[in-house]
């Protein structure tokens, strides 16, 4: 969650993972508007039901700063961590102390539905999302090395592309950074438009081009 998370969830939250152009039609604009806050939404969730999860492990080691932090999230909060695994429903949760809360359990996403009290007590794990996101991870540690190396200056945008293999697991890959093209672009500073000179080879799993225009 820290520090990869919480620097992707601003790209979400405040809309600079997302965006249109202002040749964009007003429908297309709604629509992409919508779906900008449907995603900050999530975000949010994710964000919360990482933060409730990790009171709940770590309080056995930090009992006191672990129950004032507890208190002080909302009845919302507490009733609404995940869409998927959401907090069980109490009359006024932010009266609850966190002892009675339930202790997470590690449960893979497609085994929640059928866990019995997968509803109050799953810690959902997405094994394809952990995969695609650790991935997505190393592109970008790759361009900030290079950037690194080459002495580009902070606020100096990169171009780069990104190749990767063929069969399914690239092909997914491809997938997911087109839909995640701008976080990218924001969190390794490179231009999203731009193709590439200089390679540099990770895990022989792709590889990712980078070159700077100082």
């Amino acid at each position: 969650m820290a520090d990869w998370y919480l620097e992707v969830s601003k790209t979400r939250i405040d809309g600079t993972g997302a965006g249109t152009s202002a040749s964009t039609s007003d429908s297309a604009s709604a629509s992409s508007n919508a779906a900008a806050l449907q995603q900050a939404l999530a975000t949010q969730h994710t964000l919360l039901y990482c933060w409730s999860r990790g009171l709940k492990l770590l309080h056995p080691y930090m009992p006191y700063v672990t129950e004032s932090l507890f208190q002080n999230m909302s009845s919302f909060e507490h009733s609404h961590t995940s869409a998927s695994a959401p907090a069980p429903a109490v009359a006024d949760a932010a009266t609850v102390s966190i002892m009675a809360q339930p202790w997470p359990l590690l449960i893979p996403l497609d085994q929640l539905k059928e866990h019995s009290s997968g509803s109050s007590i799953g810690l959902a794990t997405d094994g394809r999302s952990i995969l695609m996101f650790s991935k997505i991870k190393s592109i970008i540690k790759s361009i900030r090395n290079m950037r690194t190396v080459y002495n580009v200056k902070a606020a100096h945008k990169v171009h780069a592309t990104v190749y990767v293999p063929g069969g399914e697991v690239g092909e997914e890959l491809l997938a997911e950074l087109q839909r995640e093209v701008r976080m990218v672009a924001i969190l390794a500073k490179v231009d999203p438009q731009v193709r590439a000179c200089v390679c540099v080879f990770l895990c022989a799993c792709f590889c990712v081009c980078a070159c700077a225009c100082v």
